[in-house]
């Protein structure tokens, strides 16, 4: 009997008795991975390993290396002899729109030169910090950005769609942003920047659907 035969035996084995089996991968920039799972737990052995390797090259993601993620599973159905599945894959890419202006204020006893905003995750979660050549940290400084972070981040997100609408849907927002004190306003006890450009990672989506047919493999074996 050949690896093939035994593997397929195998396999049908393990349907009949009642159990899930998949092959699963993730990856994506410069990093990836196929295992296969029975009921959700990885299994390794010389039958799985042939259809793990069939489907490295089903995929033909190589290293993995590039601007993309790819994600999947695919079920073995006992019926056909098959494991079918999809492979989730895409594109991420960072735009940059001319927006609605979300407005930063800051307090002008805040020592600082620079105003650095940062975002990141799914959600826009926002940092906002001070910087300066010679300067102290303000007492009140870290409870005031603290007050100020989530209507920033609110109106980020706000102001991207308004600008982009259902033409992209942003997938994150990992960037950096920097005001300058010499380009804010005076308003009182404060100075006022604004971020006219603003940017988000959007998501551009293409799945393929994956097959593996051990009754192929075994005839063209």
């Amino acid at each position: 009997m050949s690896i093939f035969e035994k593997a397929f035996d195998w396999f049908d084995q393990q349907a009949k008795e009642g159990k899930e089996l998949t092959i699963n991968w993730e990856g994506g920039n410069d990093e990836g991975w196929c295992h296969f799972e029975i009921d959700g737990e990885t299994c390794q052995n010389e039958h799985t390993e042939l259809v793990i390797d069939k489907m490295y090259d089903e995929l033909d993601y190589g290293s993995w290396a590039g601007n993309f993620y790819a994600a999947g599973e695919a079920i073995y159905d006992p019926k056909t002899k098959e494991f079918e599945g999809v492979d989730e894959c895409g594109t991420e890419e960072t735009y940059s729109w001319t927006c609605d202006p979300v407005i930063i204020r800051v307090p002008k006893k805040f020592p600082f030169d620079v105003v650095d905003i940062q975002t990141e995750s799914e959600d826009c979660d926002t940092s906002i910090t001070l910087e300066g050549l010679t300067r102290f940290q303000h007492p009140e400084e870290l409870k005031y950005f603290e007050s100020i972070e989530k209507s920033v981040s609110d109106n980020i997100i706000k102001s991207i769609f308004k600008q982009v609408g259902k033409e992209k849907d942003p997938a994150g927002y990992w960037f950096n942003y920097r005001i300058a004190k010499a380009e804010m306003i005076e308003d009182g006890d404060f100075l006022v920047g604004k971020l006219h450009e603003l940017s988000a990672q959007v998501s551009e989506d293409e799945d393929r659907n994956m097959n593996i047919n051990l009754k192929e493999l075994l005839e063209n074996e």
